[in-house]
């Protein structure tokens, strides 16, 4: 009797449907995963820039001349080289500022995050900012 080896076209075709099924849910979820870690990480940069805003003003009593350039810019996360914020400072004046980090390149399109010298926080429209870089 002849022994055969191998795998019938509809036992692929069932192993391949499973692979497809379970892409189905995974990619979203891990896409999902990494934009809320992009989005800690920009939190991170903002919070280590609030610490070199008031570092600045103990030593100046003013937040007027702060400069996020050096040495920050090694603080804005990046992918390979391609950062996915940017940070800016915004209403700045002697008792005053706003931090923004605008989202780029791969995280583009994504709200915009905020502190100002109080501790307000603001991502978007919303009054707070996520938790764990997921929601709030």
């Amino acid at each position: 009797m002849k022994s055969n080896h191998g795998f019938t076209l509809v036992e692929v075709l069932i192993v391949a449907a499973i692979i497809g099924i379970i892409a189905a849910f995974a990619i979203p979820s891990y896409t999902s995963y990494v934009e809320r870690s992009k989005r800690a990480d920009c939190m991170g940069a903002l919070s280590n820039a609030t610490g070199a805003m008031e570092r600045f003003k103990a030593a100046n009593m003013t937040y007027v001349g702060a400069d996020l350039n050096t040495p920050f810019v090694e603080d804005v996360p990046s992918d390979g080289g391609n950062p996915y914020c940017q940070i800016s400072v915004d209403n700045l004046s002697q008792t005053t500022y706003t931090l923004t980090a605008t989202m780029v390149n791969s995280m583009a399109g994504q709200d915009a995050l905020s502190i100002d010298q109080a501790g307000n926080k603001t991502w978007g429209a919303k009054a707070c900012w996520p938790e764990g870089g997921a929601s709030c």
